[in-house]
Order: C-alpha cells, then sequence, then structure tokens
C-alpha cells in the first residue's frame, strides 16, 4: 500500500507541475502574441496617418516627413518602430483612373505607387498588383493574407486609396522557435523536477515503505512460525484422553513442548520489537572490559559447544575497553557463538578473535567448513530469515537471534557484518569504538 501511494504522489505531483508549467506557458506565449498584433495594428495605424497629410517622400517634404515621423514616434519615414518591436512595412498609393473610394478591385489603368518600402519583396508589378487587388476586396478595417505572411490595413477616407501593409514573416518564425524552445524548456525542467521528485521521495518516503514492508513481512513470518505449533496443538488436543496412560502422558508432552516453542517464540519477537525503544536507548551505558566479557562468553559456550561436535577456539586480547551496555553486549556475542554451534558442521572448529584497529575493537566469530552465499549474505540479519530451513525447529531455531544482536549493536553505536568465501567459512565480524580503561580509583 505504501508503495502504491509513493507511486501515486509521484506521478500527481509531475502532473500538477506539469500542467502549471503549460498553463504559465501559454499565458505568456498569448500574452507575446496579443502584444505582438497590438504592436502591428499600431504600425499599420501609423503609416496611415503618415499619408494623412499627403507626405511623400519627395525632396520638397523631406524636412516635414521627418517632423511628423518623430511625432509618431519613428525613426524616420522609412523605419517605423512602435514599442521597440521592427517589421518591414509597404505603404503603396492607388492611383485610380476614375476615381472610387469604395472600389473593391484595381482597374486595368490604375496606377500603383510604392510610397515606402524597406525591401523589394515582389519581383514586378503585376505580383503586387495580385496581392492589392486581393487586399481590395476585403472589407476588415485590418485583415491578414496568411499565404505571404502580410497584414494590411486599407485607407480610403482621401481622395486617394492607401494600403498600408506589415511583413510579419519574422514574428512567426520568432514564434516557431519560441515554441520550440518552451516545449523544450518545459520538457526539460518536467524531467529535472521528476529525477529530484523521485531522489526526495526515496528519502522521506523510501524509510517509511521499508517499515511497512518490514512490518508486513514481520507479521507474515510470525503468523508462519506460530501456526505449526498451534495446528499440533489443536490435532493432539482433538484427540482427547486415552485409556493408555503412557499415551496421554505422550500427548501432553506433545501439547507441552509446544506451548513453550510458542512460548520462546512470542518472547523472542517481544524482545526483537523492543530493541530500538525508548528503554533500550536508555540503556546502562559504561566503560567495560571488552576482553573480560568476551572471555566469558567464550568459557560459558566452549563446553557447550563441545558437546555438540564443535571445538571453540579463542583468541582475545588483553586491555580492550568500550562505552556500552555490557549485558547487552554479551547477549551480541552469546547469539553469535550460539549461532556457531548451531550451523558449524560436527568436527570443525568455530574461532572467536579480536584485533584493534586505531580507535575500533573487531570481534570475529568465525565457523569453518560451512560457508554462506551472497544471497543469504544479504539477508541474513532479517528476522525470520534462516539460511538452513531444514534446522529451524530441530535447533529452536526462528531466525531472530542475529536479527535482535544487530539491532543490539547499532542501540550501542557498534555495527556488525557478516563475509563469507560462500564454501569453506563464515565470519560474522562485530565493531565497537575502542575507549581508554577507567581510571583507578
Amino acid at each position: 500500500m505504501i508503495r502504491r501511494q509513493h507511486r501515486r504522489f509521484i506521478r500527481n505531483s509531475f502532473l500538477a507541475v506539469c500542467g502549471i508549467l503549460l498553463v504559465i506557458f501559454l499565458i505568456i506565449a498569448a500574452m507575446m502574441v496579443q502584444f505582438v498584433d497590438s504592436s502591428i495594428e499600431n504600425e499599420l495605424v501609423s503609416l496611415i496617418h503618415f499619408t494623412s497629410g499627403g507626405l511623400l517622400e519627395t525632396e520638397d517634404n523631406e524636412k516635414e516627413d521627418v517632423d511628423l515621423a518623430k511625432e509618431l514616434g519613428m525613426d524616420g519615414p522609412r523605419d517605423a518602430t512602435v514599442g521597440g518591436t521592427r517589421f518591414p512595412t509597404y505603404l503603396f498609393q492607388i492611383v485610380q483612373a476614375a476615381p472610387d473610394p469604395e472600389a473593391t478591385g484595381l482597374l486595368p489603368n490604375d496606377q500603383i505607387l510604392q510610397i515606402r518600402g524597406e525591401r523589394s519583396y515582389l519581383d514586378d508589378e503585376d505580383s503586387w498588383r495580385v496581392l492589392l487587388d486581393e487586399m481590395l476586396k476585403s472589407t476588415k478595417r485590418i485583415d491578414r493574407i496568411e499565404s505571404e505572411e502580410f497584414c494590411y490595413m486599407v485607407d480610403r477616407s482621401g481622395q486617394t486609396i492607401h494600403i498600408a501593409i506589415v511583413d510579419y514573416s519574422g514574428y512567426s518564425r520568432f514564434l516557431s522557435r519560441l515554441l520550440i524552445a518552451g516545449i523544450g524548456l518545459i520538457l526539460g525542467f518536467a524531467g529535472t523536477f521528476y529525477l529530484l521528485l523521485r531522489f526526495s521521495a526515496n528519502i522521506f518516503l523510501g524509510p517509511a515503505e521499508r517499515a511497512w514492508e518490514s512490518q508486513e513481512r514481520f507479521v507474515g513470518d510470525a503468523s508462519h512460525e506460530i501456526k505449526t505449533p498451534l495446528a499440533i496443538i489443536l490435532s493432539t488436543a482433538e484427540l482427547g484422553t486415552s485409556d493408555d496412560a503412557e499415551e496421554n502422558d505422550r500427548r501432553f508432552g506433545v501439547i507441552r513442548d509446544e506451548a513453550r516453542r510458542i512460548n520462546l517464540l512470542i518472547t523472542r519477537m517481544l524482545e526483537s520489537t523492543r530493541i530500538r525503544s525508548i528503554a533500550a536507548q536508555q540503556r546502562s551505558n559504561k566503560v567495560f572490559s571488552l576482553s573480560d566479557a568476551l572471555t566469558e562468553c567464550a568459557l560459558r559456550y566452549e563446553s557447550l559447544l563441545y558437546e555438540q561436535g564443535v571445538t571453540l577456539y579463542s583468541d582475545v586480547g588483553e586491555y580492550l575497553y568500550a562505552f556500552a551496555d555490557e549485558n547487552a553486549f554479551k547477549q551480541v556475542i552469546s547469539a553469535l557463538l550460539d549461532n556457531a554451534g548451531k550451523y558449524t558442521p560436527k568436527g570443525r572448529i568455530a574461532r572467536m578473535t579480536t584485533h584493534k584497529k586505531r580507535r575500533k575493537v573487531i570481534v570475529t566469530v568465525r565457523s569453518e567448513g560451512v560457508g554462506v552465499g551472497e544471497t543469504e549474505r544479504a539477508n541474513i540479519f532479517n528476522r525470520f530469515y534462516r539460511a538452513d530451513e531444514g534446522r529451524a525447529h530441530v535447533e529452536g531455531s526462528y531466525g531472530l537471534g542475529l536479527a535482535i544482536a544487530k539491532n543490539l549493536i547499532e542501540t550501542m553505536g557498534g555495527s556488525i557484518r557478516c563475509e563469507s568465501d560462500g564454501e569453506t567459512f563464515t565470519d560474522f565480524i562485530v565493531t565497537m569504538r575502542a575507549v581508554r580503561p577507567p581510571k583507578k580509583a
């Protein structure tokens, strides 16, 4: 469920940000289109006003043209500029053979005078005549010829007809580049945001997801472990009593043994879940002798391992001290030695050695004659995990000892890891921070 919510959070956040970016981009694009359209219209109006006094580009009225252009905000008669946006512009005067301000097309005898034009857009007059004829047919105040990317305005207010034209092809190319750049920017930002979202979600939601999965796995494994002894108890109880006293004792013995197994399992489960509680964090930490604690554990397990056919060799250095909970540390070492007794083949050797590296004390418990694969090493400290499932019930192992040991050692600021060549040995390595011995009173 946590994983599904995790993915839903990432998807919804990503889509929301993409939607916001798209809306912002569309608003900006719409504002730019409106601004440019307004600029084009202003340029057309300025060109038409430029002709209101009958101003032509002649030597007699050149000064007046320049003065009027400045009043209209132009740099000159041939350089109309509005709002800082430049467009190629054209201004034509139609000299009609038969004056008709309401004409809706050009007559063959009508003459075309190009008053201004920043460049010769078309090669011959016939091409212009076709375009101007089409413009005269329009009834709109301002219209467009999409094929040529022209925006034009026809002025019929004077004695002659004037047509102002703005070439917005450059603006179209700019808008296309802007659209491509905007889409690329949105995609790049969205991709970066998605990666950052995944990274941050893994950091902040990952622990909760792993904790939830661990809890689900713990409940499932615990249910599996409890199910078998309960089934045995129920099946034995359903048989009832027998006339044979020995048979009754056997049945009650089975029930008693399975009840003890459940009690032991529940006790270990409670211990496992309480390791990181507040009580676990408030241990009676003090400076104690690691050397003495390790020697005590070795002496306690030497005879137990010997009964199982395993020889324990210990090589513990002297004057090793640590600041931690001595009883919890002994519990960790006891769990490792107990594990060595269960999984070391009979006739083989288990070793416990120590060495000091800078300010660290490293304790190694080795089981010879048995290896652990890479997959098993990755899971060996998980609760209810057992490398050898066949020995679980015979040996009374529930796969909790190493998990408890790892939690205990981490609450004391230490670490534990497993190393193996997969065939001949398995090492459990405990690392603790070394401290100076306490001062004698």
